[in-house]
This record gives structure tokens, sequence and C-alpha cells, in this order.
């Protein structure tokens, strides 16, 4: 077992991301981006943070206070992962780089590991 480097094929979020960060100091902190390696690493926080903050969802019934309110929360972190996506491919387009309409983590992913993250079965994972 000890030839197998099971860090390639498996990769388990075993708490929240970033649990101190809320919506409204990420918004501060993607005021203040002033490099591709700071659009990268706010990517990584959110993107992982607005799918984790997603399952809560299933937490409550579908019509109920605290359903609306753990969309509302979640939409909030995937509208600001949109952003910083978009920033992304705003850069990867003016490098000539054609982002395609579905499978975006073909051209998404070779960016984010130039700034120091790879892929980990759907979490960014800093290297």
């Amino acid at each position: 077992m000890k030839d197998i480097d099971i860090s390639k094929y498996a990769f388990v979020m075993c708490q929240e991301p970033s649990p101190d960060l809320t919506i409204e100091k990420a918004n501060e902190i993607f005021d203040k981006i002033e490099t591709e390696k700071d659009i990268a690493n706010l990517f990584a926080v959110v993107h992982n943070k607005a799918w984790w903050i997603e399952d809560e969802e299933y937490d409550f019934d579908e019509g109920t206070g605290e359903y609306r309110k753990a969309v509302e929360k979640t939409d909030m972190w995937f509208s600001l992962a949109d952003k910083l996506k978009d920033m992304i491919f705003d850069i990867l387009k003016s490098e000539g780089i054609e982002v395609p309409d579905k499978g975006q983590i073909v051209v998404l992913e070779p960016f984010m590991k130039r700034n120091g993250f790879k892929d980990g079965q759907g979490w960014w994972i800093k290297e």
C-alpha cells in the first residue's frame, strides 16, 4: 500500500473552507483585487465555500424560511464566484484562449494551476 499515492485519487473537504470569511468580507477583498494571483486565490476560496454552503439547502424543507435563507446565502456566494470566473475568462481571452460554453474546466484548470492550485474533484486545493 505504501507505493500508492492516494492523494492523486481522493480529496475530501473535512471542514468548511474559510469559516470566518463572510460574503461581505469576500466582497471587500474582491474590490481590492490587483493581480491575477489575487483573482485565483479569492476564486478558490469563494468557489469552495459556495459549494460547501450549497449543501445547507438540503437541511431544510423547500418553501420554509430557513430554506429561502440558505438559497439566498448560496446565491450570493455563487454570484461572487461567477464574477471571479468572468475575470479569469477575460484574462484567458486576452491571451487568445477560447473559453467553451460547457466543460470550462479545460481552460480554468491550467489558469488555476499557474496560480498555485489544482482541481481536487471539484475543490480547489492549494499546491
